[in-house]
């Protein structure tokens, strides 16, 4: 019984401090939506992290690449940036 009082109790802060940070009620609905985007801000920071890094090390092997490895480069290069262009528009 003391543990059913306390949980309201817990529950009824967070519901207070919340709505005083917000300056409004906050109900399960938007609470789970802060949670879905700050979930989708973290994959979302480990991709362009992981972006970044891949591009790092890519131009970072330019200047040690032969001639041949540079020219397919230059090709898959190519053909990325016309993918990105027929996607855009």
């Amino acid at each position: 019984m003391v543990a059913i009082y306390l949980r309201k109790m817990a529950l009824g802060s967070l519901y207070n401090i919340t709505s005083q940070i917000f300056n409004s009620h906050v109900n399960s609905g938007s609470v789970s939506e802060i949670l879905i985007i700050i979930g989708l801000a973290i994959i979302g920071l480990m991709l362009l992290g992981g972006i970044s890094y891949g591009l790092f090390k890519a131009f970072s092997s330019i200047p040690r690449m032969t001639t041949r490895q540079f020219l397919l480069f230059l090709l898959i290069l190519a053909g990325m940036l016309i993918v990105i262009g027929i996607i855009l528009p």
